[in-house]
């Protein structure tokens, strides 16, 4: 699990780093795109300096980029049968215990169908398990099982070795910047959830 994602994480900020502009510029145009115009390596730089028949290919490249990430993704955490996106849900069943499936989907900000087919996909790996409340029978409640824990532990795990190493080359005044930072963007977001949702 460690390795899958430690390798999803590498690959994707490789094939991020090529840049369509640049790479089309230089095979296709002999040139360097950063040498005219504004200096940019982006797509409206290219646009304007070799037209639009070549940066068609650079939106296919860019976008080519991002399906081939989602992809790996995709198909490295399949193999420990788990589909993108379904850690948060190992991460929320874990952190509110036993809740029912619309606590839940509420918790993820997503729909209950959503969260229908996600709890189906972990219950079906073995990850997630229903268990009937023990005041009130006509409820179920989802529980991670042994699996499931240990799934979640170790994304956990992996997520912050990920996060920290992010982070290594920050002094420890710009860490709790950047810190800070990420926590008004996810109050924003809640914030943002909440509107949405009255």
């Amino acid at each position: 699990m460690v390795f899958a994602i430690l390798l999803t994480a590498v690959l994707s900020y490789l094939l991020g780093n090529l840049n369509g502009a640049i790479l089309l510029s230089r095979l296709v145009e002999k040139d360097d795109v950063r040498n005219h115009g504004s200096g940019n390596a982006g797509f409206t730089n290219f646009f304007r300096n070799y037209g639009k028949s070549t940066s068609l290919l650079v939106i296919l490249i860019d976008g080519l980029k991002t399906a081939l990430s989602c992809l790996l993704g995709g198909w490295l955490l399949g193999k420990y049968g788990l589909y993108p996106g379904q850690p948060q849900v190992l991460f929320a069943l874990s952190k509110l215990g036993a809740p029912t499936q619309n606590e839940l989907a509420a918790h993820l900000g997503i729909g209950k169908a959503s969260a229908g087919v996600s709890i189906r996909r972990l219950e079906t790996g073995g990850f997630v398990k229903r268990i009937r409340d023990k005041k009130d029978t006509r409820c179920i409640r989802l529980s991670l099982t042994k699996k499931g824990e240990d799934y979640a532990r170790w994304c956990s795990i992996d997520y912050d070795m990920f996060f920290t190493t992010m982070l290594e080359s920050f002094s420890a005044e710009e860490r709790g910047e950047a810190l800070a930072c990420i926590k008004a963007m996810e109050g924003s977001l809640d914030a943002l959830r909440s509107r949405l949702e009255s």
